[in-house]
């Protein structure tokens, strides 16, 4: 039997708001931590406005909790107390889901519907006992903050690979291309060639040609010794003429040449380097666009120039003043 759940607004002009942010402290032995997030977008007919600011907040821990510094984190702060962060959760923890919420509302877990348009957090917590979720639409930052999440998820290596890790993959492909055989990779490859006619009514016909080229081998020095293509060309006709047949047809005289050249081409020493640079290579590619995620995130939230003035957050001064205050007003707590 489902279990009736009460669905509750946690946005700008509620008394509970939620906030997408990034931990910016949170060791060990500390009993709290810091986090900078964003407020202040609102929705202005069917747009988003983006008038919003970036805030400070802190949280209260126990020892022997921590996070990462830029772990991404979803939280509760009350309207009146900016400073105070609530309820942190890890965003990777939320479940992505597109269409009805009924299911998961169930669960009890927490998550993000993913629909077009505007993408809507569920935070499940409870009030006097009732199990209830809070509800917030994301903000135009917060939203974009969710999308470089998902985009630094995507890379697999984190950081660049150690000393210890970075001889043991060079050690990986000398073993790798000492027991290659070329002819045994090679022997996936091959040469399609196909043709068809199109009629089409009321316009030319088409007469296609295609031909394709292709290894299942993945080792990207292979791949670079062949003419692998994938090449679709036509012609406009009227009507399929006797020369016009629909074939397809494996071309294993080009299979033959093209594999005889790349067995000629093939150098161990060079497959070892070629390896070698494709892995350096990736590495440094993931580490330049994690480089330019981080840099958006940083220019949205703009962590580096914030104070508290008046109850606001303003720009032009160092955020170390604050954070300083933030924790001399917690440890004195």
């Amino acid at each position: 039997m489902k279990q009736h759940i009460n669905i509750i607004s946690a946005s700008s002009r509620d008394s509970k708001v939620l906030h997408i942010g990034i931990v910016l402290q949170c060791n060990e032995h500390d009993t709290f931590g810091i986090v900078v997030g964003y407020s202040c977008s609102e929705i202005r007919g069917s747009t988003m406005i983006k008038m919003g600011f970036p805030i400070l907040s802190y949280f209260e821990k126990e020892r022997g909790f921590q996070l990462k510094e830029k772990t991404f984190v979803v939280y509760l702060v009350n309207s009146n107390d900016y400073e105070h962060a609530l309820e942190i959760k890890e965003l990777s923890s939320f479940k992505l889901i597109n269409g009805s919420l009924d299911n998961e509302i169930q669960t009890f877990s927490p998550f993000i519907q993913m629909e077009k348009g505007f993408k809507c957090l569920y935070y499940p917590t409870k009030k006097q006992e009732a199990i209830i979720y809070l509800e917030k639409v994301l903000t135009a930052e917060e939203n974009a903050l969710l999308e470089y999440f998902l985009a630094l998820k995507e890379f697999e290596v984190d950081n660049i690979p150690s000393q210890k890790e970075r001889e043991d993959k060079l050690l990986k492909i000398h073993t790798y291309v000492q027991n290659f055989e070329i002819e045994k990779e090679l022997q996936t490859y091959s040469v399609t060639q196909s043709a068809w006619f199109q009629s089409r009514p009321g316009r030319d016909d088409h007469y296609f040609m295609e031909e394709k080229r292709s290894i299942e081998s993945t080792d990207p020095y292979i791949r670079s010794l062949l003419p692998l293509c994938n090449d679709l060309n036509y012609y406009s006709c009227n009507g399929r003429s006797s020369d016009e047949v629909d074939f397809s047809r494996k071309n294993d005289q080009q299979i033959k040449a093209d594999k005889t050249k790349a067995i000629k081409m093939y150098s161990k020493t060079n497959h070892i380097n070629f390896l070698i640079n494709d892995y350096y290579e990736h590495i440094f590619s993931n580490k330049d666009k994690k480089n330019k995620i981080w840099a958006d995130i940083e220019s949205i939230l703009d962590y580096y120039h914030i104070e508290e003035c008046c109850g606001k957050y303003f720009y032009n001064t160092l955020t170390i003043k604050h954070y300083n205050n933030l924790r001399q007003n917690i440890t004195t707590k």
